[in-house]
């Protein structure tokens, strides 16, 4: 485990799978690229089998160095059509893309978050809403002053009181 962790300090890729995952792709596409393309790949032993490592730099100018003989294959001098720059934009663009990428994915997540954040607020203000309106009748019903019940020969319980027979004037 030590010596990884130093080949990370001096910048190796120690592995085909290291390799292919730093470029993004898989092994057998990155093997095939040190065959046809010259993927800068150094071994350690004279075999095919022998291990390998690689420098990202060199790899990164690998990749603008194909970029830039793709472009110019792709789009010879005098023909219309998307040009590269130069330097072979291709490489940069990709990581500009998986960039753009992760960060629509934590907008969208953000955005998910948000959204169940809006809605628990708003049935919470419906319930605090509630109890407000609930409160306040509560309380105008205690602070009006008591209607007087109308009505003839009540007596102060609210019953009636009985009738006197016989008053006849």
């Amino acid at each position: 485990m030590a010596g990884r962790h130093d080949s990370h300090k001096i910048g190796s890729l120690n592995s085909w799978k290291e390799i292919s995952l730093y470029l993004d792709r898989g092994i057998r596409t990155v093997q095939r690229w040190e065959r046809e393309l010259g993927l800068p790949v150094h071994r350690v032993g004279h075999g095919p089998r022998s291990p390998v490592h690689a420098f990202p730099a060199e790899l990164q100018a690998w990749q603008l160095r194909i970029g830039k003989k793709q472009a110019e294959e792709a789009h010879p001098p005098g023909r219309r059509g998307l040009l590269m720059h130069p330097d072979g934009v291709v490489a940069a663009s990709r990581v500009l893309v998986n960039r753009s990428s992760a960060l629509v994915r934590q907008m969208v997540d953000s955005m998910w978050v948000q959204r169940q954040q809006a809605e628990e607020l708003a049935t919470a203000l419906e319930v605090f809403r509630k109890r407000l309106h609930g409160g306040l009748a509560n309380e105008n019903r205690k602070s009006a002053p008591p209607q007087k019940k109308r009505g003839r020969n009540r007596t102060p319980g609210g019953k009636r009181a009985p009738q006197r027979a016989g008053l006849a004037g």
